[in-house]
């Protein structure tokens, strides 16, 4: 069974103009400067949570051995400072598209 074509004038019948599209513009640029935030946020809990286990106590052995807090942290840390770039990245194109 064959799907009926969707009309082209659809956003007629919706009670849109179809070359209207600064409203779907701003919408995203929102749902962009939304999701940054979200991303932004989460890099900080990481950064947080990344340096909160670089002075724990099996990171104080490991660089007691090592010479290097372990592992874990340096991720987290690692992480969060990405998540922090990308969530300003991505909020500050929000801002200005809209």
């Amino acid at each position: 069974m064959l799907a009926a074509p969707i009309p082209k004038n659809i956003g007629l019948f919706l009670g849109k103009n179809p070359s209207d599209s600064r409203g779907l513009v701003k919408a995203c640029s929102f749902m962009n400067n939304i999701i940054g935030l979200a991303i932004f946020a989460l890099g900080i809990v990481l950064l947080i949570f990344g340096f909160n286990e670089s002075h724990s106590f099996s990171s104080d052995i490991s660089r007691t051995f090592t010479g290097n807090p372990t592992d874990r942290s340096i991720w987290f840390i690692a992480g969060g400072a990405a998540a922090v770039v990308v969530g300003l990245v991505l909020s500050i194109r929000g801002m200005k598209k809209s």
